[in-house]
């Protein structure tokens, strides 16, 4: 490991790897050369290092590897995956390189979602999306942690429960004759369906 002057004046710095290759900088200032020539050392005794070949790959081509093995996915999830890197990580992420990608990056681009009016639960779910293909770039040795991990999420609000009038209970239980009568025990004696007795043969008592 080194740092010497170019003789065009610029400073570089350089180390080798821990399977031997050598990996160089160039800087025109040399406080910036030592400051990343002692980072690299700092990572390497760590075990903190990244192939910086291997972390200049985009988001837009990982997200596609990520997205092509995720086998395990039932069609709806998978079609649902699909549409949140479509619609919210690729159009922000696709050409930045992930090595580029920062927690603060990460947290503005939640916070742009929810000012441009997305519901809380598609924030979520786009943020976690992105998590993910990070989470398996840290794993494939790319990154050397998951940058979205952390991050501020708006919070899910329960629906607001709607309650029938009792016009509203008869229209809906003449409407499904001849089972109006299931439809007034229901509405006004708050029985769930799953709790609805049955007889001995296992069928249901009406």
């Amino acid at each position: 490991m080194s740092v010497v002057k170019r003789p065009n004046g610029k400073w570089r710095a350089r180390y080798r790897d821990a399977a031997g290759k050598e990996h160089a900088r160039h800087f025109d200032r040399k406080v910036d050369a030592d400051r990343w020539h002692a980072s690299m050392k700092t990572a390497l005794a760590r075990g903190e290092w990244v192939d910086p070949a291997l972390s200049r790959v985009t988001v837009g081509d990982w997200a596609a590897r990520w997205f092509a093995n995720q086998v395990q996915l039932k069609p709806s999830t998978r079609q649902r995956y699909g549409s949140l890197l479509r619609r919210q990580v690729l159009p922000v992420w696709e050409r930045v390189p992930l090595s580029a990608v920062t927690h603060a990056d990460v947290g503005e681009w939640v916070r742009r979602m929810t000012q441009a009016g997305l519901a809380p639960s598609t924030v979520r779910q786009a943020h976690r999306v992105f998590s993910l293909l990070l989470a398996l770039a840290v794993r494939d040795g790319r990154l050397t942690r998951n940058v979205a991990s952390g991050v501020r999420l708006p919070r899910v609000g329960r629906a607001e429960k709607v309650f029938l009038t009792h016009g509203q209970v008869g229209e809906l239980a003449a409407a499904a004759e001849p089972y109006g009568l299931i439809i007034r025990v229901l509405a006004y004696t708050g029985l769930r369906w799953a709790s609805w007795p049955r007889c001995a043969c296992g069928g249901w008592i009406w």
